[in-house]
């Protein structure tokens, strides 16, 4: 990314696009909260799926193309830190499920936070499954994932309400 010039207004010319300095920190800013958390997640185990906060967040302030953008780089680099490449695989094709589901379904008046974060994380799961049964030639995945629909209503709630909280906190900076 080659920022051409900042110009009196504080916005960044990149590949003919001028963004805000303010909106490129918070989204860096977002990015690194989420790789933060999705370590933690990894060496807490079980996996709930805390970084997925950033993604809430970021579905109320930023365009869909800058969310995918969000969850994309928190799930690559966090998967690598965290676990290598296969995890990082893993993380980005459930963050792809996750966003895409998320994005359909903004919080409004007929779906709360607790709902995004309920669809989302059943949509990242999924997406997991999906992928290994691909990489294993194999429906057999399929059959956990009843137990993580479970798994998921629980830990989707957790998120969805905490990026509820961290959004309404931090709505003032965006």
């Amino acid at each position: 990314m080659c920022a051409k010039r900042i110009d009196s207004e504080n916005k960044i010319e990149v590949r003919g696009q001028r963004l805000e300095v303010r909106k490129i920190i918070a989204i860096s800013i977002l990015i690194a909260i989420g790789v933060i958390l999705q370590y933690v997640d990894s060496i807490i185990g079980g996996r709930i799926g805390i970084a997925n906060i950033v993604n809430i967040v970021a579905l109320n302030v930023f365009s869909p193309l800058i969310v995918f953008f969000i969850a994309i780089s928190r799930a690559l680099i966090g998967g690598l830190v965290g676990g290598g490449v296969m995890s990082a695989m893993y993380s980005i094709c459930g963050s792809l499920f996750a966003v895409s589901i998320m994005l359909s379904f903004k919080p409004s008046d007929k779906i709360s936070y607790i709902g995004i974060g309920i669809l989302g994380a059943t949509a990242h799961n999924l997406g997991q499954i999906i992928l290994a049964c691909a990489l294993l030639k194999s429906y057999t995945p399929f059959a956990y994932f009843s137990y993580l629909l479970v798994i998921s209503a629980i830990t989707g709630a957790i998120v969805g309400y905490l990026g509820e909280v961290l959004y309404k906190r931090c709505q003032k900076y965006f």
